[in-house]
């Protein structure tokens, strides 16, 4: 087929008679296509060696910062490249961090001071000390299936420069969240690549669900709650995982308006959510303290007494017609019928005055 008059024709419709010919590059605006066209080019003459620029691990470096994932933090990060790394770092935090040595891949615990803590999650979390404060930081693991074969390796090398971008854009509307400080992207041996992340550690925060267990009043964190998925899907936020240890809190107790939302790899910002959207993005947070044994599955069981679920749900407010108490027996029409799909076997009471204890 490479070699074949239908081949040629493909080639001379995209790219001109004249630059296969010659051998020459479009004069176009599209980078990756000229690319593409003098490789298909060189494939068309017989090269024997046609794709080995761009099989070695950071060959493509060089054209890096044409790529619109780091051209997307250029204006708030300090974006480097060197061999097979790809480092951005909040331009406010470069004089506290040492990146010669991140360019050269050094390790996370070298980034600054470990400290002590107790986060859990299925990567190694570091928390560092630095000049300009303390970062949360991690390697990015996979789960599912591929987990045992390629834990720490992937594929698409702009996973967390988007999630960087997204948590930039999600503050530009008003909800707050840790900015990401630290990305770094190493790549490897078979087009696979390390992924590197830290954020800016919120000092005396813990998530919503510890701090549910300990205050003796939950209504207060539970309209918090409600504000701020109200917030986060107003502003067109979908998360992937938006569940109650991804909400983070005043330790102290202390007023706040919104709480704080993390991990916003592979979400999404758009327009507004919709009513479908929505009510699912309530299903799932609420099935978490479900999960979690903070909210009763049936009556009188649990931490939480219903009444915060109410203040929770008043607090979010109604949806397209729909009442808070419509809500209400919508979601927990749709949350019954998940538990039960997960082996419990009674239907939750949510807000509907039976359940207090």
């Amino acid at each position: 087929m490479a070699g074949s008059p239908a081949a040629l024709k493909v080639l001379h419709r995209r790219y001109g008679k004249e630059h296969i010919a010659q051998g020459r590059q479009p004069d176009d605006e599209h980078g990756g296509q000229r690319r593409h066209g003098r490789r298909l080019a060189a494939r068309h003459r017989g090269h024997p060696r046609w794709m080995a620029a761009d099989s070695r691990p950071g060959a493509t470096l060089a054209r890096a910062m044409d790529d619109p994932a780091i051209q997307s933090l250029v204006g708030t990060h300090q974006v480097s490249c060197s061999g097979p790394v790809r480092l951005a770092v909040r331009r406010d935090w470069v004089a506290a961090l040492p990146l010669r040595d991140m360019l050269a891949g050094a390790p996370i615990r070298s980034w600054g001071q470990p400290l002590p803590h107790d986060y859990i999650g299925r990567a190694s979390i570091d928390v560092l000390d630095t000049a300009a404060g303390a970062l949360v930081a991690k390697a990015l693991t996979r789960g599912g299936v591929l987990g045992p074969l390629l834990p720490d390796r992937f594929v698409n090398w702009r996973r967390p420069w988007a999630e960087a971008l997204l948590a930039e854009q999600l503050s530009a509307r008003g909800c707050p969240t840790p900015p990401v400080v630290v990305v770094r992207s190493t790549a490897g041996p078979g087009g696979l690549h390390r992924l590197e992340l830290a954020t800016a550690r919120v000092e005396g925060a813990v998530d919503l669900l510890e701090a549910l267990r300990s205050q003796a009043d939950p209504r207060p964190l539970a309209a918090l709650a409600g504000r701020t998925l109200r917030k986060l899907h107003d502003a067109g936020l979908r998360h992937r995982d938006l569940q109650v240890k991804n909400l983070l809190v005043r330790g102290d107790g202390a007023p706040v308006e919104l709480a704080w939302v993390i991990d916003l790899d592979r979400c999404r910002l758009g327009q507004a959510l919709g009513q479908e959207p929505r009510l699912a993005s309530l299903t799932r947070f609420t099935r978490s303290l479900v999960k979690r044994g903070v909210l009763p599955a049936t009556a009188g069981q649990g931490a939480v007494p219903w009444s915060a679920c109410r203040a929770f749900l008043q607090e979010y407010g109604g949806l397209d017609g729909l009442s808070a108490a419509a809500l209400s027996r919508r979601l927990r029409g749709r949350l019954a019928r998940q538990l039960r799909w997960r082996g419990w076997s009674r239907r939750p009471v949510l807000v509907s005055g039976t359940g207090r204890h």
